[in-house]
């Protein structure tokens, strides 16, 4: 596979593409969840206006970054991190079965701590 992948963020009008990347998620990797049938409950019942609160740009105390296949336009991974009281928290990396192995994930933490490295409010990250 020599696939293009871009990583990227995307905005509240793109909640649709969250919903659906957490909800894969947590049908390929149910074991990542404490309680996958109650996570799948909580992905499904979520609201819009909730799912896009999730990515609202002004919240500075997490953000999420996509991976994109560029030739196919499908959002294939995710990474999200929580930020408080200076620590970056990584609580989730999840990249599609069909994609794994070729260093995707890798894509994902090494912009998302690039990004932590920029803000000046994070001191450390941790995994």
């Amino acid at each position: 596979m020599n696939k293009d992948i871009l990583i990227t963020t995307i905005t509240p009008d793109d909640w649709k593409v969250l919903r659906d990347i957490k909800l894969n998620s947590l049908e390929q990797e149910p074991i990542a969840f404490e309680e996958a049938e109650e996570g799948g409950k909580k992905y499904i019942e979520r609201t819009e206006k909730e799912w896009r609160a999730r990515l609202d740009p002004e919240r500075n105390d997490r953000f999420l970054l996509f991976a994109k296949d560029i030739d196919t336009g499908t959002y294939i991974g995710t990474a999200f991190v929580s930020i408080e009281k200076g620590i970056g928290t990584i609580q989730h990396v999840f990249v599609d079965k069909d994609y794994r192995g070729h260093g995707i994930g890798l894509m994902l933490l090494t912009e998302m701590i690039a990004r932590l490295r920029k803000r000046s409010d994070v001191t450390s990250a941790e995994i």
